[in-house]
């Protein structure tokens, strides 16, 4: 058997997403990592311990946008726009994860100090995008609800391509920040 790697296990993992994670049978834990049972209970004593490894690989695997797509970008709506493209993207990387995380109750709770970290990176990504709109708590708030999953879910359900989703919701928030005082182009 090859070298146990807990981040190559957790990765190995995202297969059996259609179970619960934390109540996954030891069995299948370990014959996804290719490793014997006892290994895996050795690296990951409690179902705790397994669940923040997946949820690590996840965030590696899905790669979620980080302030540095706004390199070179001087204007509001360039940020926003790429922002809101970049999200779309990372939304569909990650439906299957999601989509795990609300059917298992466990996880929640097991990933609920990553899931926190996650939300402040995005909240954070989100007051990059704003420049010196960022200190205005109005301002984010009203990005995160347009640009953020509800909006684009909302739009894709309706049959939207998840481009046209982005851009349609820059097309919505674009006006309302350029008219917010604190905006040095509005």
């Amino acid at each position: 058997m090859p070298r146990f790697s807990g981040q190559r296990a957790a990765g190995r993992i995202g297969a059996l997403l259609a179970v619960p994670l934390l109540v996954v049978a030891l069995p299948a834990v370990a014959q996804a990592a290719d490793v014997a049972p006892a290994t895996v209970r050795n690296h990951f004593p409690e179902p705790a311990d397994l669940a923040g490894e997946v949820f690590t690989a996840a965030l590696e695997e899905l790669r979620p946008p980080s302030p540095a797509i706004f390199d070179g970008l001087e204007s509001l709506e360039a940020r926003i726009r790429t922002l809101a493209r970049e999200m779309a993207a990372f939304y569909e990387r990650s439906e299957a994860w999601w989509l795990a995380y609300q059917r298992d109750h466990e996880l929640i709770n097991a990933w609920s100090e990553g899931v926190d970290r996650y939300y402040r990176d995005i909240e954070d990504l989100m007051r990059a995008s704003l420049g010196p709109l960022a200190a205005d708590e109005t301002a984010v708030a009203v990005l995160s609800a347009v640009v953020g999953p509800p909006t684009f879910f909302a739009l894709r359900a309706r049959g939207m391509s998840s481009a046209a989703a982005a851009d349609l919701s820059v097309d919505l928030v674009m006006p309302w920040l350029l008219a917010r005082p604190g905006n040095p182009s509005g």
